[in-house]
């Protein structure tokens, strides 16, 4: 299995490892080839279309990740 998890883009990786192989093929099929918003923190909510996709907890999550990873962009670029 990691075999295969190795061959995935990075960012369906990180998705993979924060919530689970379904959950980044469901997105895949609704998404896959475009830049996909992931809205604030503020803006999500469980009737979010995301969340009704893929579960609000599996959305916060890549949220949360999104975020991190921003925050270390930022300290790099300084």
């Amino acid at each position: 299995m990691d075999e295969f998890l190795d061959k995935l883009p990075q960012s369906l990786q990180t998705i993979v490892r924060l919530t689970d192989l379904s959950t980044a093929l469901v997105l895949v099929k609704k998404f896959g080839g475009q830049n996909l918003h992931i809205p604030t923190t503020k803006m999500v909510n469980d009737r979010h279309e995301l969340a009704h996709l893929i579960g609000f907890n599996n959305l916060i999550q890549i949220r949360s990740e999104e975020r991190r990873v921003g925050k270390e962009c930022e300290k790099m670029c300084r």
